[in-house]
């Protein structure tokens, strides 16, 4: 984390942090289990966001990045940077444990209805080291475990996408 604003937007707030691979932001602060959302992905991309400055009597977000120039955008509602349909959808929770982990890897996934789920398991550079394709989800709860043994110490994500909705979690390895 390089940067870090927070940014009033009527009755929500707004998380922004500019990091060594780009600007994120979420409007739900959920120590761990917080879920970033990558801002600006065509425009500003995965570079490293070195400044960040907000002027809050216009709304004025300024991203200052290593390489790839300024970007400012104007800001009036959390929908103007985060996908609001998820914001607000609560169709599924995911929870996972433990964390920091050493051995397995627990996700516990409560849904609403059937869906199906692919599980990538990345590490702090966005390489795929683990994929689960297309597993089924009933209604409930559902859990499955995943073997972190075999690899090294250190920060990884996992990445669900559920009928077509991406959440990522961060976990640490020990």
């Amino acid at each position: 984390c390089r940067a870090a604003e927070i940014i009033p937007l009527g009755n929500s707030t707004l998380y922004v942090v500019g990091t060594s691979v780009g600007l994120f932001g979420t409007a739900n602060l959920d120590d761990v289990n917080t879920v970033w959302e990558q801002i600006g992905y065509n425009d500003i991309g995965s570079v490293v966001c070195e400044y960040l400055v907000y002027r809050p009597n216009d709304g004025l977000l300024v991203v200052a990045t290593h390489g790839n120039g300024i970007y400012q955008m104007h800001l009036n509602s959390l929908g103007d940077v985060l996908d609001v349909e998820y914001i607000n959808k609560s169709q599924f929770d995911v929870n996972v444990a433990p964390n920091p982990v050493v051995d397995i890897l627990s996700l516990d996934i409560y849904i609403k209805q059937y869906a199906e789920v692919v599980i990538l398991i990345c590490d702090e550079l966005g390489r795929e080291l683990i994929r689960q394709d297309s597993q089924r989800l009933t209604p409930g709860e559902n859990k499955i475990s995943l073997s972190l043994a075999d690899y090294k110490a250190g920060i990884y994500f996992v990445s669900l996408n559920i009928n077509n909705e991406r959440i990522v979690k961060q976990i640490i390895k020990r």
